[in-house]
């Protein structure tokens, strides 16, 4: 799987900073986080540093990496950190899934 900075650089594409959209956001590794399968840029690491305590506030539709349906996680949500990621779920169950044979559900399978 080619690594999303170099393809966002590669391709040209501006993104915004998901905690504060009118700042376009840095591609580089200090800028990034992870959200189950979903990536995130943003402006500074202050932005991301907020970003990472409380990712379901910004981050929108993830997939669920067990059931690969797609869901809003909300506070509260069945979630586990873990390769330093977020990953969150849309069930106890899907999470004692994962919880049990991570390496078999953090990378994403296909699109």
């Amino acid at each position: 799987m080619q690594d999303p900075r170099y393809f966002v650089q590669q391709e040209g594409i501006a993104l915004l900073d998901p905690v504060d959209p009118a700042r376009p956001a840095v591609i580089d590794s200090a800028h990034c986080s992870f959200v189950n399968y979903e990536v995130f840029f943003f402006a500074d690491t202050e932005n991301k540093s907020r970003f990472d305590r409380e990712p379901w506030r910004w981050c929108g539709v993830v997939t669920d990496p067990v059931s690969q349906r797609r869901f809003r996680p909300a506070p509260g949500a069945f979630h586990w950190e873990y390769g330093g990621r977020h990953y969150y779920f849309e069930s106890d169950g899907a999470l004692a899934s994962f919880r049990a044979t991570p390496d078999s559900f953090a990378l994403r399978k296909g699109m």
